[in-house]
């Protein structure tokens, strides 16, 4: 049996992507350090290239393999030129609270949407805008927009959130916006799918990792808010400090 590559008679690694081909990306990814090429044909990511930061998700179904097309396809076999074809119809919700405790609020609220979610610290990652995050995983702009409009009204009705939340619909992951330009303007070549097809199916799965409890989670955003100087981490870890200052010494006359 054939797999996409080969039935479309697609050249993955001949695939040319803003003057380089893919093999080529490929390539420059395992001589940087970035990937690591197997005598079987098959790649591995290198680990540390994940996203710092904890998230929480509502454990619905998303059908794109995020780690896949945007640590592998977009980062290293495209070179961050180009948006991969299974991302193009990635819409989401994103609700920007502006304390620990809407982002639990929002963290709540997620629990009974039917759509798949994440929440934690935008500010963690490197394309973050804002510093905590909620986001709604969306097949589609119209999906989306259905979408936003029943949050919103979630949110408005919410007593710890309100009409005030900032909420808007995005395209994609930020960094493709970042690389590509405006994601209103994307275009996508149908060869791309068999060509991100062949690519994924020789990527070794990521090591088992796991799942980081809801609280442990939860105590790491406090954690963070505590340092930013956000007084509803009080919410979670009560009227203490987490850590006690410690004793500053008089520096005396100079010598």
């Amino acid at each position: 049996m054939m797999d996409g590559a080969a039935q479309h008679r697609v050249d993955p690694l001949a695939y040319r992507v803003g003057g380089a081909t893919v093999g080529e990306n490929l390539a420059r990814a395992v001589a940087a350090g970035r990937l690591v090429a197997h005598d079987d044909g098959t790649w591995e990511l290198r680990l540390g290239m994940g996203t710092p930061g904890r998230w929480l998700t509502n454990g619905r179904s998303w059908d794109v393999p995020c780690r896949s097309m945007n640590r592998f396809v977009f980062n290293l076999a495209y070179g961050r030129r180009q948006v991969p074809w299974h991302c193009r119809n990635c819409y989401k919700v994103k609700i920007q609270p502006r304390s620990l405790r809407q982002l639990l609020a929002v963290r709540r609220l997620f629990d009974a949407v039917q759509w798949a979610t994440k929440c934690g610290l935008d500010i963690a990652t490197w394309a973050g805008r804002g510093v905590y995050g909620g986001f709604v995983y969306c097949d589609g702009l119209e999906v989306a927009r259905r979408a936003w409009h029943a949050l919103r009204a979630q949110v408005d009705a919410a007593p710890q959130l309100g009409p005030d939340v900032p909420m808007r619909i995005k395209r994609g992951c930020t960094d493709y916006e970042m690389a590509c330009g405006p994601s209103d303007r994307y275009r996508f070549d149908p060869a791309q799918e068999a060509v991100e097809r062949w690519l994924v199916a020789r990527l070794r799965p990521a090591p088992p990792q796991r799942e980081v409890p809801m609280r442990m989670a939860i105590l790491d955003w406090a954690k963070f808010a505590f340092q930013i100087g956000d007084e509803t981490y009080r919410d979670v870890v009560g009227p203490q400090d987490p850590h006690p200052g410690t004793v500053a010494y008089d520096p005396g006359p100079p010598v």
